[in-house]
Formats: C-alpha cells, sequence, structure tokens
C-alpha cells in the first residue's frame, strides 16, 4: 500500500514526538524540502543538554520551560527553510505560528488541531487567526481542513 506524502512525514512526526519525555503532551515535528526530503525534525522538551534535575514537566511551570516541537525543528535545521513544509502531531500555538511565518514556511500540516481547539484562550485563538489571515500560507490538516476552520 502505497500512503500519501502527507501521511508518511505524518507517521514520522508521530514516531518523533515518542521521544518527548512529557507524559501528557508528546509532539513531534518534521521540516521537509518542497521536493519530500526531510532536513530537521523536532520535539517538544527541555533546552538541549541542561541538568534535568532543576526542569519540572509539573504544570504551569513546564509552559515556561519546554520548548515547542516546532521551535526544536526550525532551531535545529541549521538552514533556511523558506517555502518548505513543516509536518506536525498538532496544529501550532500562536506563538510557534509566528516564527515559522518569519522564517518564510510554505504550509504547515497537522494531524490534530491540539490544545489550541480545546483549551486555546480567545486571545490565543484570535491571534492564530489575526496571523493567517494577514499572510497568505497554508495551515491545513491531513484532510485538507484549514486550522481556522477547526478551532473556531
Amino acid at each position: 500500500m502505497n500512503i500519501s506524502w502527507d501521511q508518511y512525514f505524518i507517521n514520522i512526526a508521530k514516531q518523533v514526538a515518542t521521544k518527548s519525555k512529557d507524559p501528557s503532551s508528546q509532539v513531534g515535528c518534521v521540516i521537509v524540502t518542497k521536493d519530500n526530503r526531510p532536513v530537521s525534525f523536532g520535539y517538544n522538551g527541555f533546552v538541549a543538554g541542561c541538568d534535568e534535575h532543576h526542569m519540572t514537566l509539573e504544570r504551569p511551570m513546564k509552559y515556561h520551560l519546554v520548548i515547542h516541537a516546532e521551535m526544536n525543528a526550525l532551531l535545529f535545521a541549521e538552514r533556511n527553510v523558506r517555502g518548505h513544509k513543516f509536518y506536525c502531531t498538532h496544529g501550532p500555538c500562536e506563538n510557534c505560528l509566528k516564527h515559522l511565518m518569519q522564517a518564510g514556511v510554505g504550509e504547515i500540516i497537522y494531524d490534530s488541531p491540539g490544545i489550541i481547539k480545546e483549551r486555546g484562550t480567545p486571545e490565543q485563538k484570535d491571534a492564530i487567526k489575526r496571523l493567517l489571515l494577514a499572510k497568505n500560507i497554508i495551515c491545513r490538516n491531513l484532510n485538507g481542513k484549514s486550522y481556522l476552520e477547526e478551532i473556531f
């Protein structure tokens, strides 16, 4: 059986997510060129090389300590990602979205809308809406439904 490139890279993002030590939120991301060549991977976790004895995955402190999967993939790419595709297990938060947009990402494809749909504040959702409407970037799920359609 031959699966689509989108499904293939979402499957890889799910595998990458298993490296996260966060028991409640495992997120993975794969950056891919326009011709479907992976260039970077990321999962949500602490700063690389830090002494984890000083860290915690307890809420709410973990929100200040953990780097999101999208940001880790972007930081470890070590190259220009303009026009590349980002495959993520979850839809991006407003902070990751604005950084991905600034980096020139061509498209964001995700599996699940994630916590923004479930627990996102009105301000977070409004910021995402404003960002996506202000710049022509595709942010969609595997079935082609836009992120805005999913979270509103």
